[in-house]
Order: structure tokens, then sequence, then C-alpha cells
């Protein structure tokens, strides 16, 4: 038996399979493009970045050396998460040109833009940071290792928070909008297939969530149509099993979209012309410095209120 050809095989499949680990590796990479006209910079910033990883996701780095070439680039790709962008280059003001194109021409507030200078006088910080949307403004000589993967961490939680933010708003105003979901006729159905998960992709620290419905006015009626957590299995049960309803009081008295924070719970309410919802957060004790979850579950709350007025 002539084992070559099974050994070549081996060795041609090793190779694909290694090619597409690679490609799939790639893949995965965050994107940060050096914009500069000195090829040292790029050099440097490289080297300083060669090990740096975020969340276990590393860097794929892109170099252009002029602004007409950043505009370039940028026209054609969408998945630039940072960009370190030199102001004096083709002129004095190359790099204030390209931030102004990303912002009200191309109209991208996703990507992070840290302008980088060897002459600050040239472009004053405070009025660079007004007038440009810029997202950080360094000296190229205080931008150190430490410093470079300090920066890189602060851009990269903002990029993914504005990503997941933006992609949510987004599938959520297509499930409002779709044709496919009439929700003056199946509004529970609607809400507890997408928008629940929607909002549980957001959440930070509370996983721990209930929502119940009722009609009629009757409050006490509410049963439990979607739950996380410590809630999970707790669908059809009584909300009144669970919850002292006259917590609510102060949100049902108003009769309108509305959240309170009560005894380390949030409390939402979402009334419309047929179904009620009553919301329930729990875990807001974790929330006291940082209130990214309120304030998710209250843009959250605003646009199912919107789905109903329409």
């Amino acid at each position: 038996m002539d084992l070559s050809t099974d050994s070549d095989d081996d060795f041609l499949f090793e190779e694909e399979a290694d090619s597409e680990q690679k490609n799939e590796q790639q893949s995965k990479k965050v994107n940060l493009l050096i914009v500069d006209d000195e090829a040292g910079v790029h050099e440097v910033t490289k080297l300083a970045l060669r090990n740096y990883s975020f969340n276990g996701v590393g860097l794929n780095i892109l170099s252009v050396y002029s602004g007409q070439e950043a505009i370039e680039l940028l026209q054609q790709r969408d998945d630039i998460a940072i960009i370190l962008l030199d102001v004096v280059m083709e002129s004095n003001d190359a790099g204030l040109k390209v931030a102004n194109w990303i912002r009200r021409v191309k109209r991208d507030h996703r990507v992070r833009i840290v302008l980088r200078t060897g002459q600050p006088g040239d472009a004053p910080e405070e009025q660079v940071m007004l007038e440009y949307d810029i997202n950080d403004y360094k000296e190229k000589t205080e931008l150190t290792n430490r410093k470079l993967n300090t920066l890189m961490h602060a851009c990269l939680r903002a990029y993914n928070d504005i990503v997941t933010i933006e992609d949510t708003c987004n599938q959520l105003t297509d499930i409002v909008r779709s044709e496919n979901n009439n929700y003056q006729l199946r509004p529970v159905e609607s809400y507890s297939n997408g928008v629940i998960n929607l909002l549980m992709d957001l959440m930070t620290h509370s996983r721990s969530y209930l929502c119940a419905s009722y009609t009629n006015d009757s409050p006490e009626q509410a049963l439990i149509t979607c739950s996380s957590g410590h809630y999970s299995n707790k669908n059809g049960s009584k909300l009144s099993e669970l919850v002292d309803l006259s917590r609510f009081t102060p949100l049902l008295t108003k009769n309108e979209t509305g959240f309170i924070e009560d005894k380390n719970q949030f409390l939402g309410y979402v009334p419309s012309e047929s179904i009620h919802y009553l919301i329930v957060l729990d875990e807001i004790e974790y929330l006291k410095e940082s209130r990214e979850d309120v304030n998710i579950i209250e843009l959250f709350m605003h646009h199912i209120a919107q789905c109903y007025r329409k």
C-alpha cells in the first residue's frame, strides 16, 4: 500500500484547518486604524499593542499615511472601532478634516476617534473636542505603552456599549414596525418573543427579571408572561404572589409609562389601550455607581410605549 498520498492529504487538510482557524481568529479581532504620516509612529504603536486584548479579543491594526487615504478606506469599511488620528499630515489640519468627514459626512458616531499630535499648539484641545466630536486628545509623547493600553480599554468599552445599544434598538424598531407583528391583535406574544430577549441581552448586572400583563384595569389579576434569573419558571403565576402590588400605586395612579426604584428593585409600568404591563427588575443594589441597566430599562419602556401609540 502506498501511504505517501494519505500523508500528503493529511498535511493538506492540516494546512486548510490552520488557514481556516487563522481566518476565524482574524474575524474576531477588533479593528484599529492608525492614521499618521510617520512610519515610525505606526511601528511603535504596533509594537506597544502587539499583545493587547480586550475580553479575550485582540486587535487587527490597519495603517494609512494620510488623511485622504483614511477617508478612502473609511468609505469602504464600517467596522473600524478606534482611530488613532494624527493632526498634521499632508496639511496642518488634515486630521481635523478626517474627523469632520467621519462625523458630519459619513455620520459615523460609533467609531472612537483619538486625536494624536506632536504639535499641540496647532490644535487647542478644548476647541477641538467641542468642534469635531473627538473622543480623546493625546500628545504623542504622553502615550506610553501602559497609557496606550489603558486608552484602548476605555475606547473599546465605549464602542462596545454604543454598538450593543444601537444594534438592539434597531432590532427593537424592526419588531415594532414589522408588518408581520400586529401588536393590536397579539401584543403579549410579540412582547414576549422579541422585546424581552433584546432587553436581557443588554443587561450587565440585573438578570432577575419578570414581566406581567393584565387587562380591564385589574392589576391584581396580572399574570407573569416572561421571567428570568430567580424568577425563572414563574410564567403563568400571579404577580401578586411574588410582589406587593401596592408598591406600583404611584405608577398606576399616573397611568403613564414610568418606573420607580423601591427596596433594591426596579418597578416599571407600561400601559396600552387593552393590555398593561408591570415590570420587576432585581439587584438594583449593584447599580449604585453605574446606572446602565436602569437607563436601558427606561429607554426600553419608552420604545414599548411608543409601539402602542402607533
